[in-house]
C-alpha cells in the first residue's frame, strides 16, 4: 500500500463500548490517505475484538500490558508512517472533514508545526452539549494556563514530536498539557484550523479520584515552566487548587476538599471577602457543576456542604448558585436547538428568583462567545435573536437584548493577562 498521510494515534483502555464509533469518525473522513494505529494498553474487556471486527486494513491493532495513555501515543507514533500526526482518543469523534482541513491548512503554512480546531463537548451519550474556540494562534502561557484545545483536535509534524521526545511516559493526567509546553518551548508554531472538527467526551464532575495524586501532576507541570512566565504560573497553580478542591468536593471527599480550601486561602487571603474574588470562585462553583450535561443540583449540594470555617461565608450563595446554573444550562440547551429543555431550565432560574445578575452574565457570555468563535458571526446572529426570544420570556426584554448585545468575541486568556500586566 502506498505510504499514508496522516498516522491517526488511538491509545485504548477498557473502551468496548465506543472505540467503534470513534473508528467509523475515521473511516468517514473525506480525506482518505489515513492509517489508524490503535494501541490496547492492557484492556480487559471486548475491546481489542471490536477494533479486529473492523473491515479495513487501514486500521492497525497494537496491544501491550497496561503502561498508561502517554505510553500508548508513545507506542503508536513509533508505529506511524504518515507525514502528520493526528490523535484521537477512544471515546471522542473526528467531524468527517477533519483531516482534509487540517492536511490542507499545513500544507499551505510550512512554518506551522501544529494546528487545532475548535471541538464539540459531548456527554456521556454523545449528546452536544458545549463548544470550545480557542483563539486562532496560541503560545507557551495558553498552555500554562490552561487547556485551550482537545488532543483529538489537534495534528502535528511528526519531527516536532520526535524533538520533544513525544509524551512523558510517567504522566497519566496533564500530559497532553506538558506535551503542548514542550512543544512551545522548543519553537513549535501552534494556529489554528477553522472549523470545529471534533467532539470530545466531557466526564461528570466528581468521577475522578486520587486528587493528591492528579494535582501533584498538574503542578509539577506547571512548576516546570514557572520561571519563564512566573505571573501564569502562579494564577495556574490556583486555578489547579480551586479546580481539585471543588471536584474533590463534588465527590464527597471532605478531608481533601478542605485541605485545597486552606491552600486556597493561604494564596489568596481575601478570597470570602474580596468582591472580584468571590464572583470569579462563585463562577467557577457553578461553571464545575454545568460542565457535563445532567444533573447540577446534586454537584452544587456536594460543594456548598463542603465549606466550613472562613469558607461558610459562601454558604448563602446557594441559590444563586442552583439558579445561575439553570440559567447556563438552558443557554446550551437552547444553543443546541433543545427549545423545550431549555425552556424548562429557564423556568427553574426563574422560580429561585435568580435574574440575569453580572456573575450569571459572565459566565453565559463566556459561552455564547465560544459558540460565536466556532460557528461565526451569520450563527451567532440567528442564535442570538432566539437567544433574546427566549431569555425575554423570563428576565425582561431589553435585559436580554442588552445581554445578547454584550457577547463579543473572546481573547485567550494569555493576552488578557498580556494587556492586565503591560497595564
Amino acid at each position: 500500500m502506498p505510504r499514508a498521510v496522516v498516522s491517526v494515534l488511538m491509545p485504548a483502555r477498557n473502551v468496548a463500548s465506543t472505540i467503534g464509533d470513534a473508528i467509523e469518525s475515521v473511516r468517514r473522513q473525506t480525506f482518505e490517505s489515513w492509517e489508524l494505529i490503535v494501541v490496547d494498553d492492557g484492556s480487559d474487556d471486548e475491546t481489542a475484538e471490536v477494533v479486529r471486527s473492523i473491515p479495513d486494513d487501514r486500521v492497525t491493532l497494537v496491544r501491550q500490558q497496561w503502561r498508561g495513555v502517554s505510553a500508548a501515543r508513545n507506542r503508536a507514533a513509533k508505529n506511524a508512517g504518515g507525514k502528520f500526526l493526528a490523535f484521537l482518543d477512544a471515546d471522542d469523534l473526528f467531524a468527517p472533514d477533519k483531516l482534509e482541513r487540517q492536511v490542507g491548512f499545513l500544507d499551505e503554512r510550512p512554518d506551522v508545526g501544529s494546528t487545532y480546531s475548535a471541538h464539540r463537548r459531548v456527554d456521556a451519550d454523545g449528546i452536544p452539549w458545549t463548544v470550545h474556540s480557542p483563539a486562532p494562534r496560541l503560545e507557551m502561557g495558553d498552555f500554562l494556563a490552561g487547556f485551550p484545545f482537545n488532543p483529538s483536535s489537534q495534528m502535528v509534524r511528526p519531527e516536532w514530536h520526535l524533538r520533544v521526545g513525544g509524551f512523558r511516559e510517567e504522566l497519566y493526567l496533564n500530559e497532553d498539557r506538558d506535551y503542548w509546553l514542550r512543544l512551545s518551548a522548543a519553537g513549535c508554531a501552534f494556529e489554528r484550523t477553522d472549523g470545529v472538527l471534533a467532539d470530545y467526551r466531557m466526564r461528570r464532575a466528581g468521577t475522578m479520584r486520587d486528587w493528591p495524586s492528579h494535582l501533584e501532576q498538574a503542578l509539577t507541570i506547571i512548576d516546570r515552566f514557572a520561571e519563564q512566565l512566573p505571573a501564569t504560573a502562579a494564577e495556574a497553580r490556583f486555578q489547579a487548587y480551586q479546580e481539585y478542591a471543588l471536584q474533590a468536593a463534588a465527590s464527597g471527599d471532605l478531608e481533601n476538599t478542605r485541605s485545597y480550601f486552606v491552600t486556597l486561602l493561604r494564596k489568596r487571603p481575601k478570597l470570602p471577602t474580596h468582591p472580584d474574588c468571590r464572583d470569579d470562585f462563585l463562577q467557577a462553583v457553578v461553571e464545575l457543576a454545568v460542565r457535563s450535561r445532567g444533573r447540577f443540583e446534586p454537584i452544587l449540594d456536594g460543594i456548598f456542604n463542603a465549606f466550613d470555617g472562613r469558607m461558610e461565608v459562601f454558604c448563602g450563595e446557594r441559590d444563586w448558585a442552583m439558579g445561575s446554573a439553570a440559567w447556563q444550562c438552558g443557554a446550551r440547551e437552547l444553543a443546541w436547538g433543545r427549545r423545550e429543555a431549555a425552556r424548562a431550565a429557564f423556568r427553574v432560574a426563574a422560580s429561585r428568583r435568580v435574574g440575569l445578575d453580572t456573575r450569571t452574565q459572565s459566565l453565559m457570555r463566556f459561552q455564547c462567545q465560544q459558540y460565536r468563535g466556532a460557528f461565526g458571526d451569520d450563527a451567532w446572529k440567528m442564535f442570538g435573536r432566539e437567544l433574546t426570544e427566549t431569555l425575554g420570556q423570563f428576565t425582561s426584554r431589553r435585559e436580554a437584548e442588552r445581554f445578547v448585545e454584550s457577547v463579543q468575541p473572546s481573547r485567550s486568556f494569555w493576552s488578557k493577562l498580556r494587556e492586565a500586566v503591560r497595564a
